[in-house]
């Protein structure tokens, strides 16, 4: 016997199949825990993908059902799992949706514990214990949707809008403060990706909703997932729950416990890219505090990071780019402040430094160094652009004397430039020129 059966009534799925056995496929709950039963009875090809899956699939059972049938019930007296979920077709499960289901119920011993379906239209799911002879309902109260549905969203109503927002690193959390019209005094930050989904608490008051986001603990007490993730926010408006993106502003990056993340601007509104994936960390570095020390492993070059938000220690793998040439290089978090520290070496010359810190193409620092010709080396700012000469002013119509010298025939040019070596002629010729 399983601990949970997944039940499924199945009629024309269509490409929707293919979404919900990727989630199926996707679940953190060992495949020996649960098996998948379908009561199917498509006439558009899907039985013979879903046989095909169930011989492939040691944990999945195929059962056909008449087209009268009561698809749902026939599947159910196949289960055999503790637990039974029932689960619609067109719905795909998020990866620790049975994992978390089932711990809470077997935390809380009741006998049906429910989690939402993302997307604000209050639908559910239910994990129901076999047997059970109470209808005790908890639901999972920690943010992250079991399960995902494709749905046009609510429009938002004319007057609901967010006025202003600000995005921060603070004390190791993720804040963010929004000023929002036309909200009905509830809102939740939605911190999601393709496959998951989480509601974040958020506060209201003088019109401006807050909310914290802890990373390390954000999916339902793990770390948030390594991969760019929206963020948006939730308002409940007379028309419904609506979502709404954060206006997108300046990147701003941090490093909470030796990991790295980065708020960013997206093609929909602000996003946040945990573990850094496709953002680089780095940025300029000031040269005041910019330092090159010999020590006995060679030459030390310091560069500050102050930009960089700083929770806890840990160090991180870097590059250090001198114009095209890559140094291995560590980001050094220690007490709140972070650094780049490599072991330099170059070639006599002046090169701009650029320095590579998670995802992404390299941060030019707004530094150079300069070698001199007995391997000094001193770091110094790289000087302001000179200013891109005006364009031309457009040329006037051609001269007289332009037109007829442009008219001389090809084999009397040698001629022309003989005469054009005479003083007293090449005299005229500018004074004509001149007219």
């Amino acid at each position: 016997m399983v601990a949970v059966s997944v039940v499924i009534a199945s009629r024309d799925p269509g490409p929707a199949l293919v979404g919900l056995v990727r989630s199926l496929d996707a679940q953190t709950l060992p495949a020996a825990e649960f098996e998948v039963v379908v009561a199917d009875d498509s006439t558009d090809g899907s039985a013979g993908r879903l046989l095909e899956l169930e011989g492939r699939r040691s944990n999945v059972v195929v059962v056909a059902a008449a087209p009268d049938a009561d698809r749902l019930a026939l599947a159910r007296r196949h289960a055999s799992g503790d637990h039974v979920l029932e689960l619609d077709q067109d719905l795909r499960l998020a990866p620790r949706a049975l994992e978390l289901l089932l711990d809470r119920a077997r935390e809380s011993g009741v006998a049906v514990v429910r989690g939402r379906v993302a997307g604000g239209r209050g639908r559910r799911i239910a994990l129901v214990r076999a047997g059970a002879e109470t209808s005790e309902v908890v639901d999972l109260d920690s943010g992250y949707a079991c399960a995902l549905q494709d749905v046009e969203p609510v429009p938002v109503p004319d007057g609901v809008a967010i006025t202003a927002a600000t995005i921060r690193w603070e004390s190791g959390l993720l804040r963010v403060d929004a000023g929002v019209t036309g909200h009905g005094g509830e809102a939740r930050l939605l911190v999601a990706n393709d496959v998951v989904e989480l509601e974040v608490p958020a506060t209201l008051g003088d019109g401006t909703a807050s909310a914290a986001l802890d990373l390390r603990t954000a999916e339902a007490g793990r770390p948030l997932g390594d991969g760019v993730w929206s963020l948006r926010l939730r308002l409940s408006t007379p028309a419904g729950l609506v979502d709404l993106p954060l206006p997108s502003g300046r990147r701003v990056a941090a490093v909470i416990d030796g990991r790295p993340s980065v708020v960013r601007a997206g093609e929909s509104g602000a996003e946040v890219d945990a573990g850094a994936t496709a953002t680089p960390v780095a940025g300029a570095a000031p040269r005041e505090t910019a330092t090159v020390v010999e020590s006995a492993r060679g030459i030390l070059l310091t560069l500050d990071q102050p930009a960089l938000h700083v929770h806890g220690d840990g160090e991180l793998d870097a590059r250090l780019l001198l114009d095209s040439f890559a140094l291995r290089a560590r980001l050094v978090c220690r007490d709140g402040s972070a650094r780049v520290e490599a072991l330099a070496s170059s070639l006599a010359g002046v090169s701009r430094i650029a320095l590579g810190v998670g995802g992404g193409k390299p941060v030019q620092t707004g530094l150079r160094l300069r070698v001199d010709g007995v391997g000094a080396m001193t770091v110094e700012a790289v000087p302001p652009s000179k200013p891109k000469a005006p364009p031309a002013a457009p040329a006037g119509p051609p001269r007289l004397v332009q037109r007829i010298r442009r008219r001389a025939p090809e084999p009397l040019e040698p001629v022309v430039r003989r005469l054009s070596r005479v003083p007293v002629l090449r005299r005229a010729y500018r004074s004509l020129m001149a007219r």
